[in-house]
């Protein structure tokens, strides 16, 4: 005859076993949380911020008044700023 295991003890390894696992999950989580922000710490701190970088190679600067434009800025133009600020299209 085979004897079984005490539950107790199968209990107790059992919650040895599942606090080692969430041991093992929190230090993963702290472990790649402080190397990402180690990262993003050296990055910005060597000047290389993402944010402030330009977007676009030259800004466009466009009059608000349509009558300031020239004959060539209003036959090349595409979109214009309306009255109330936001950009319109027009057909040429």
């Amino acid at each position: 005859m085979t004897s079984r295991p005490d539950p107790r003890v199968l209990l107790a390894q059992r919650r040895a076993h599942i606090r080692a696992l969430r041991t093992r999950v929190a230090a993963i989580g702290v472990g790649a949380f402080l190397a990402l922000w180690g990262v993003l710490y050296v990055q910005l701190a060597s000047g290389h911020d993402p944010g402030l970088r330009d977007a676009s190679p030259a800004a466009v600067v466009q009059s608000a008044d349509p009558a300031a434009l020239t004959t060539a800025d209003s036959e090349d133009a595409a979109a214009a700023l309306s009255d109330d600020g936001a950009v319109t299209t027009r057909q040429s």
